[in-house]
């Protein structure tokens, strides 16, 4: 005698399984968001940090890398750093940060570059 109302045995646990796999695929979406995400706020504090660095080093700042350092913020603490070298009438800031990983995906080395005319006040 068959039972009415219930779903057969191969359907069975079908709805579950459609769920844990919709879940996994929002998380990795998730994940590659926030890497992404990650890679573009480091790479904008980056360049915000050269670009403090060659406005301080066109108006003549004794010592424009540590402008560029205290602009980089907290991305100093994960080993950013910033150079300044002068060449005839420009500068060039340089800002660079190593590689890191956000949920075992490896993010490549992030770099920004700044060139400005000394004398200038814009880089």
């Amino acid at each position: 005698m068959k039972r009415r109302g219930r779903i057969g045995g191969e359907e069975e646990g079908s709805t579950s399984i459609e769920l844990a796999i919709g879940f996994v695929a929002i998380a990795a979406m998730l994940v590659l968001v926030l890497a992404v995400s990650s890679f573009g706020i480091a790479r904008q504090g980056l360049c915000r940090g050269a670009g403090e660095a060659a406005r301080a080093a066109v108006s003549g700042a004794a010592d424009a890398e540590a402008v560029g350092r205290q602009a980089l913020g907290s991305l100093a603490a994960r080993g950013a750093q910033v150079s300044v070298t002068r060449s005839g009438q420009w500068a060039l800031a340089s800002a660079s940060m190593p590689g890191s990983s956000i949920a075992s995906m490896p993010l490549p080395p992030l770099t920004c570059e700044v060139h400005a005319k000394l004398g200038s006040l814009a880089p």
